[in-house]
């Protein structure tokens, strides 16, 4: 190994140990402000790394204060489409997101034809 090589190998390791850990955050698209009856209710997340955060959120949907739906997932590193609830009734939705140390409520609006 010559001395440039030796030079460029130990600056490496340094930049390696002194750079801190990789990490993310959650990007997310909120359900829609207002649907037609019987259609989807969708949420949109991405987990962009290098911004610091968990990848894990718990998801809930409550129509009229009862609670319709509940799931916990890891956000995948591309944007992901996740479907909440199938075919919405007329209502009042109220989604809520909840992350490592940050949450994010959204109202939906379900109209009867």
């Amino acid at each position: 190994m010559t001395r440039t090589t030796s030079l460029i190998a130990g600056f490496v390791a340094l930049a390696a140990v002194a750079a801190p850990p990789v990490s993310g955050s959650v990007l997310l698209a909120p359900p829609a402000r207002h649907v037609g009856d019987g259609q989807p209710l969708y949420l949109q997340l991405w987990y962009r790394q290098a911004d610091g955060g968990s990848r894990r959120v718990t998801v809930s949907v409550s129509r009229d204060g009862a609670v319709v739906a509940r799931r916990t997932v890891v956000v995948p590193s591309s944007w992901r489409t996740y479907t909440l609830v199938r075919r919405a009734r007329a209502g009042v939705y109220t989604t809520s997101v909840v992350g490592a140390g940050w949450h994010a409520r959204y109202r939906t609006v379900v109209r009867a034809h």
